[in-house]
């Protein structure tokens, strides 16, 4: 996996077709959360945040749109390492949930599709952007940029677009998470 600026793009583009057989393009945006902007929303009556548990990331690993048998790995190294939100119902619903990543943003945010269009989304990201402030931690989301919903969700929360913060990945070859950790 490879992070670069959006003016590498076309190169990069080139080089990893020539390398590998199988290459996904992947543009997002970096947002930044300030203290100061930070709007955050309560966590309403019924609801209960913790940890995520390594006993979670199962569920996490089958919610992600990218994962593949090495993620799993990887998310258990994220949530051993790295704060993270996980929001039931007072009788044990799975709501959602969100991590922290080990190139030091926040993501793979989830919602229950029983518990969307509620405002849940919200309380996880404020929950983690918090616990992140707590820690002396930068506060960083990167967002699909085609996924204009959650830009709009973050830039709710006083999230600001980082100026040249677009970044592209790559996906390159049959696996090209094997080696990541946190």
């Amino acid at each position: 996996m490879l992070s670069a600026p959006m003016c590498l793009k076309p190169a990069l583009l080139t080089v990893a077709e020539e390398l590998w057989t199988s290459v996904i393009v992947y543009s997002t945006a970096l947002l930044k959360a300030t203290p100061q902007d930070f709007k955050p929303v309560p966590v309403p009556g019924g609801i209960k945040v913790r940890s995520v548990s390594s006993a979670d990331v199962q569920r996490i690993h089958s919610t992600w749109e990218f994962s593949y048998e090495g993620s799993y790995t990887y998310f258990e190294e994220c949530v051993r390492h790295h704060p993270s939100v996980y929001l039931e119902t007072d009788s044990g619903h799975y709501v959602g949930h969100m991590l922290s990543t080990s190139y030091g943003t926040m993501g793979m945010l989830y919602v229950n599709p029983d518990f969307r269009r509620k405002g849940y989304a919200k309380v996880i990201v404020s929950q983690l952007t918090q616990k992140k402030f707590d820690r002396g931690e930068d506060v960083y989301v990167v967002v699909d940029e085609s996924n204009s919903a959650s830009q709009h969700l973050h830039e709710s929360l006083g999230f600001t677009i980082v100026p040249a913060g677009t970044l592209v990945w790559l996906w390159c070859g049959p696996n090209p998470f094997d080696k990541m950790t946190c």
